[in-house]
C-alpha cells in the first residue's frame, strides 16, 4: 500500500504513452504528454430561473492556477478512478496520475532510494485492505419486546458481534467533565460489568437547542459519541 498526498492537484486530461498507466515509465518509453480536451470547467454555463449564470465568468476570471486547480479535481473526481478507494485500481490509477504531474512541474520525491526497484515518490506500509467492518445483522431485545433496526434503533459502525446478559446502568448524557463543572457521574460510580445506557448529545435548553453550544448554533464537543464511549 502507498503513501497518499495531502495535497489535491487538479488535471488537464493525460495520454499514458504506449499504453502504459501514467506515471509509470519503460526505460526508453517517451515521458507522457497532456493533452488539451476541447471542452472544461470554464465551459460550465447552467441555466438559472433569471436566465443569467454567473459560474462561466467566475471560472473565466480566476488566476490560471485556479482554472488548473479546478480542472484537476474534475478529473480526479471522474469515474474513471472508481473514488479512489484506498487499495483498488482507481486509488492506483489516481496515485499515478498525481505523481506524473508532481514530476512535471519540477517536485522532487521525498524517499529518495538507491534501489531502483523502490518508487521515490511513495512510501510503502502496511495496510489492511478488506477488513472493514460491516454489520449483517441487527438484533435488539428487552423484556420480550423486539425492536425494529432503522426505526427503533440504529447500530454504530464501531460495534462488535457479542451476546451479552448483564444489569442496566443510565449514564444521562455519559459526559465526564463538562462546562461549568458539570459531570454525568459521581465520584464513586462504577460501570463495570454493567451495560451502559446513555443520551446522544449535551444538555439541551427548553428551544431544543445545545447550552453549550458557540452562538447558540449546533452543538460543542462535548457532544461526541466518540469522547463518550
Amino acid at each position: 500500500m502507498l503513501v497518499r498526498t495531502g495535497l489535491v492537484f487538479i488535471a488537464v486530461a493525460t495520454l499514458p504513452a504506449s499504453g502504459q498507466a501514467v506515471g509509470q515509465e519503460a526505460n526508453d518509453a517517451p515521458k507522457g504528454r497532456i493533452v488539451e480536451n476541447s471542452s472544461g470547467v470554464r465551459d460550465f454555463d447552467p441555466p438559472t430561473e433569471t436566465g443569467r449564470s454567473t459560474t462561466q465568468r467566475v471560472l473565466s476570471d480566476l488566476h490560471p492556477d485556479g482554472r488548473l486547480w479546478y480542472q484537476h479535481v474534475q478529473t480526479l473526481a471522474n469515474p474513471w478512478f472508481e473514488g479512489r478507494q484506498p487499495g483498488t485500481r482507481g486509488d492506483d490509477l489516481a496515485l499515478n496520475y498525481i505523481q506524473w504531474h508532481m514530476d512535471q512541474i519540477g517536485l522532487e520525491p521525498a524517499f529518495a532510494s538507491d534501489n531502483p526497484e523502490v518508487n521515490p515518490w511513495r512510501q510503502p506500509f502496511e495496510f489492511n485492505h478488506g477488513r472493514q467492518r460491516v454489520v449483517h445483522d441487527q438484533r435488539l431485545e428487552f423484556d420480550r419486546h423486539t425492536f425494529e433496526p432503522g426505526v427503533d434503533f440504529n447500530t454504530l459502525a464501531n460495534s462488535g458481534s457479542a451476546s451479552v446478559e448483564a444489569p442496566l446502568s443510565f449514564a444521562g448524557y455519559a459526559i465526564e467533565e463538562g462546562p461549568d463543572g458539570y459531570s454525568s457521574f459521581g465520584e464513586r460510580d462504577t460501570l463495570e460489568g454493567r451495560i451502559a445506557v446513555m443520551l446522544r448529545y449535551e444538555p439541551l435548553d427548553d428551544r431544543g437547542r445545545s447550552k453549550w453550544a458557540q452562538d447558540g448554533v449546533g452543538f460543542s464537543s462535548n457532544a461526541g459519541i466518540r469522547s463518550k464511549m
